[in-house]
């Protein structure tokens, strides 16, 4: 009776967890969830970052581990669902966006996972390249520009950078080495030499042609102009253009329309009129030439003259008799004169021009400078008088002191690390109503906020004092730019006015002057992502299309059914009844391990469907165990009820050693391996420990509740009766376990 309860609690239990899932997986309970998809399901972006630190600095374990921490609050904050951001040794970290198929966007949500860094920006603008003599921010469209002018200072210390210009344009660059550029120089420098001949053989050749297409059609030209003086007829704008065939006349008193055609052409015309109609003439001219033909037509008032050159048509009309007769039938016969032709004057070809070696340059950019920028995607950019728009498709490049090792004066002044994260954020200002940024600070943060921005309040004042009267205190304003990887998301202006004394953050800070809550969120997001301590290259790209992973997924689904079929064929064959109790177990386990990915948030990926159907097997071997074992019993003259009693009892220590060997396995897997790797590990850790429950708790309890039953102690209903047939089902695996190691050792090797 006792053991009687203990089987329906056991049931009672596992019915209370089929319960859970259904709560968890059907639609429209409170609970409901959606499994959550991988990269290689859904499709989405895989990005590979290679970290390259700065000159001078050892790439550390701790630099890696607080770079994943930022690029994954920073893409949270984007709202990317499910992201897997980890390190991959020794010196990258590999981005998984699944789901996201706008590559731009995805590939801006990487990119921009980024070193923060925050200027005194007049202060720190490098004098006579960046900064005028008033003070004001100069704006320069040309990177050539910023750094044309330091390149003596290039020569002292060691660059930091290096360009290759052609003219104005950067054709390479930037590199860490001068020598990979002059490698590219070298190779550039020539082939801009072997073009230059190239075309200057080609211009010489063009020159020539040209030089006798010019006197062909000088002297054409002449015999169009003799022939338009004598008919006295003006040259048209048409004519001059593609001049007409010159040939036909008309009388103001016939209807004989004579033609003329080229040169060994014969054309006919004839002429019908009545003596107060419309003469209409016809010509027909031999297919056999291109040459232009001119017809004259009489009227009753006017005659035209038409004539056709080409694609150009020209008309011409000569008074007539009013009233003219004609013979009705007359005809006359035409004769022929060679035309003169005029050809399209030719053009002349453009000699190529001589390349310059100054225009291929290597500039540098000096030790201790950098440089930033700002564009079209920001709302404003440092500029004279307190800033400007920016144009569509311009750059502005600004020339920055770069100083972070400097002790008492280090530039940038803060970095992202001097921010409060959890205190920063987008906020609305109570007294205005408009979208503003709240700033918080470290304590070394504050102090250092504290310094700059009083040093900024003096410098602005001192400036306005010597502009003179008249002057607007506006355009004397000096700036704290906040800089995301060299561009420049936004720069407040501190006023001297209201801050004399600059900015005390005791309460934190408030950055104004904001023109909506997107540009708000946008730069609050920019702040709470903190400073990266090394810098990232992008080393590879993997795009996984939606359709790609729904085949794979499909595949991996029929793979699936099709093991579960064999597995229930052979559990139904060979145990019968016993099966069907093994089959009810796997349909337990199906259920409780999606119930187990749900709750557990568990990302399903193509290596993790794997570990599934490979569990599936685990759950069905550790029924096979015990199985076999009542079967021995039951053949050892037990009845079934006893049978299943020791096949229980004998078969669970086997059960556990080899799952526990699996589990271990698992997890060994999952620690060492990569992301594809790990899902697989995982699944098979889960679907591990869950058979257990099944294998030994469900059947179990499942047996013991039919026990009671008088036609279940029946052995051949459990296929347990009479002795084991078959040759095949009594080899001695163990006499032979020296040929079982040599084929494992050969398929391994």
């Amino acid at each position: 009776m006792h053991t009687r309860r203990n089987h329906l609690t056991l049931v009672g239990i596992i019915l209370a967890a089929l319960l859970g899932v259904a709560f968890l997986a059907v639609p429209g309970m409170p609970g409901h969830r959606k499994v959550t998809k991988g990269l290689d399901i859904q499709g989405g972006l895989e990005v590979v970052l290679k970290a390259v630190p700065p000159k001078g600095h050892k790439l550390t374990a701790e630099d890696l581990d607080r770079s994943v921490s930022i690029m994954r609050n920073r893409v949270d904050k984007l709202g990317v669902s499910e992201p897997e951001i980890r390190k991959q040794e020794p010196d990258q970290i590999v981005i998984q966006l699944a789901g996201v198929h706008d590559q731009g966007r995805a590939a801006a949500i990487i990119g921009r996972t980024a070193q923060l860094e925050l200027y005194d920006l007049e202060a720190d603008l490098v004098r006579g390249v960046s900064i005028n003599i008033q003070g004001q921010p100069a704006l320069n469209t040309a990177l050539f520009d910023v750094l044309a002018p330091v390149q003596a200072k290039a020569k002292q210390g060691t660059p930091s950078e290096y360009y290759l210009f052609k003219g104005k344009t950067v054709v390479a660059g930037p590199t860490a080495s001068r020598a990979a550029l002059e490698q590219q120089l070298a190779t550039l420098g020539p082939k801009t030499a072997a073009d230059y001949k190239t075309a200057l053989a080609k211009y010489t050749t063009d020159q020539a042609a040209y030089v006798k297409q010019l006197a062909a059609y000088t002297k054409a030209k002449a015999a169009y102009d003799a022939a338009l003086k004598k008919s006295g007829k003006k040259a048209s704008p048409a004519d001059t253009a593609a001049p007409p065939v010159i040939g036909t006349t008309a009388t103001a008193t016939t209807t004989t329309a004579t033609t003329t055609a080229a040169a060994t052409t014969t054309a006919a015309a004839t002429t019908t009129a009545a003596a107060t109609t419309t003469a209409a003439a016809t010509t027909t001219a031999a297919a056999t030439t291109t040459a232009a033909a001119a017809a004259t037509t009489t009227t009753g008032t006017r005659t035209t003259q038409v004539h056709r050159a080409g694609p150009n048509t020209v008309t011409t009309t000569v008074a007539t008799t009013k009233g003219a007769t004609a013979a009705t039938g007359a005809t006359g016969a035409t004769t022929t004169t060679p035309a003169a032709a005029l050809p399209k004057e030719p053009v002349k070809p453009t000699a190529p021009v001589k390349p310059v070696k100054e225009a291929l340059k290597i500039f540098a950019l000096p030790e201790q400078m950098k440089v930033i920028t700002c564009g079209e995607q920001q709302r404003y950019c440092p500029g004279p008088g307190g800033g400007v728009a920016p144009t569509v498709g311009v750059t502005y490049f600004y020339l920055m002191k770069y100083q972070p090792a400097n002790a008492d004066r280090p530039v940038p002044e803060m970095t992202g690390s001097d921010l409060s994260l959890s205190g920063t954020r987008q906020d609305i200002d109570p007294t205005s109503n408009a979208p503003v940024v709240l700033m918080q600070f470290t304590g070394k943060g504050g102090n250092k906020f504290h310094d700059i921005t009083r040093r900024e309040a003096q410098r602005g004042k001192l400036l306005f004092g010597s502009a003179g009267a008249g002057a607007n205190p506006q355009s004397y304003l000096q700036h704290f730019a906040i800089v995301l990887d060299g561009v420049v998301q936004s720069a407040p202006s501190i006023d001297f006015v209201q801050y004399a004394d600059g900015i005390d953050p005791i309460n934190g800070a408030q950055i104004t002057g904001i023109n909506s809550a997107k540009e708000a969120k946008d730069l609050a997001i920019v702040l709470q992502t903190g400073a990266l301590p090394v810098n990232f290259v992008q080393v590879e790209r993997t795009d996984v299309s939606a359709t790609l992973g729904k085949d794979s997924l499909n595949q991996a689904v029929k793979a699936a059914i099709g093991g579960i079929l064999l597995v229930v064929l052979f559990l139904l064959l060979l145990y019968r009844f016993l099966g069907v109790i093994a089959v009810l177990g796997l349909a337990i386990y199906g259920v409780l391990l999606y119930g187990a990915i749900l709750l557990f948030g568990v990302t399903l990926t193509l290596p993790g469907f794997a570990g599934i159907i490979l569990t599936i097997g685990v759950a069905a071997d550790a029924n096979v165990v015990i199985f076999e074992r009542i079967k021995e019993e039951v053949r050892a003259g037990k009845t079934v009820r006893a049978a299943i009693q020791t096949g229980y009892q004998k078969g669970f220590h086997t059960i556990i050693d080899a799952n526990v060997v699996t589990c271990i396995t698992a997890l060994v897997l999952f620690a060492v391996a990569t992301a594809g790797v790990k899902g697989f590990a995982l699944m098979l850790f889960i679907g591990t420990v869950i058979s257990l429950v099944t294998a030994v708790a469900a059947t179990r309890a499942m047996l013991g509740l039919l026990s009671g039953f008088r036609w279940f102690d029946s052995p051949r209903f459990m296929g347990a009766a009479g002795a084991q047939s078959g040759r095949w089902l009594n080899i001695d695996f163990m006499r032979k376990r020296h040929v079982w190691f040599a084929l494992s050792g050969t398929i391994v090797l």
